[in-house]
């Protein structure tokens, strides 16, 4: 319609009119594109937003498995405490010195979660997320994290001893009756924890049997000294990292999206 009003302004020389009608077609462009930025302005912010929540919730996250994996490995370090005390001791203790050295072995690897950040990087919305340093802390918080998962995974020389010579049948015993105890809360989110107590109910005469095994592994209270120092590392990174993931989860909170 106005490409014809232009036309006919132009065919009676009316060229006051068709300038007119050009200013209105070029102000009608003009705010067209204003809507369009302003609107794709806002659904970027909106993204932001979400991810924002969704990168807090893996913090949060994070923070849970870093308590519970803290509180796991606290407990294995109990029971490597528990297995030197019982390795010189009476007979009696036999069955303690052996659950104590095999559950003093045990493992769980953390696992941080971080799928709402590499999506976030992947859509190219990294630059657009909150201001320089707060994106600089997160950087380093999950290349942090990666270092972090990959030095868990680490094992001493005490556990491939241990599960080497002792007794299949102790170790099958061990694992019916003292494997991880997991947990499932309410909103499905699974925690692992070492029985508080396990007995093994096996004959006297194979637990002394398999006790003295142990006890015969050459350099068994240097390799598990050796094992004690990794879990004391392990316990402070975990304690070292919750606060890291708390102090990011706190600084992301407070920082408000543009």
């Amino acid at each position: 319609m106005v490409v014809r009003r232009i036309r006919e302004h132009a065919a009676s020389h009316n060229w006051f009119a068709v300038f007119i009608d050009l200013v209105i077609v070029t102000i009608g462009v003009f705010i067209g594109i204003q809507v369009s930025n302003w609107n794709l302005a806002r659904l970027q912010r909106d993204e932001v937003r979400a991810y924002q929540a969704q990168i807090i919730d893996d913090l949060v996250a994070n923070e849970q498995e870093l308590a519970e994996r803290r509180h796991y490995y606290r407990q294995v370090r109990a029971h490597a405490l528990a297995a030197m005390h019982a390795l010189d001791g009476p007979p009696q203790s036999d069955e303690a010195f052996l659950v104590h050295s095999y559950q003093a072995t045990q493992v769980s690897p953390i696992r941080m979660e971080r799928s709402a950040y590499d999506e976030m990087i992947a859509s190219g919305m990294a630059k657009s997320f909150g201001n320089p340093a707060v994106r600089r802390r997160l950087s380093s918080y999950y290349a942090g994290t990666a270092r972090l998962e990959a030095g868990t995974i680490f094992a001493t020389g005490y556990r491939e001893k241990i599960r080497r010579e002792m007794l299949l049948a102790v170790q099958q015993r061990l694992r019916e009756r003292c494997s991880d105890v997991v947990a499932t809360s309410s909103d499905g989110v699974e925690s692992v924890t070492l029985p508080e107590r396990c007995s093994l109910e096996l004959p006297s005469a194979l637990i002394s049997v398999a006790a003295a095994d142990l006890r015969d592994i050459p350099e068994l209270e240097q390799e598990l000294t050796r094992h004690i120092g990794d879990l004391d590392i392990k316990i402070a990174r975990f304690e070292s990292w919750l606060e890291v993931a708390r102090d990011t989860r706190r600084a992301l909170a407070k920082q408000e999206m543009s």
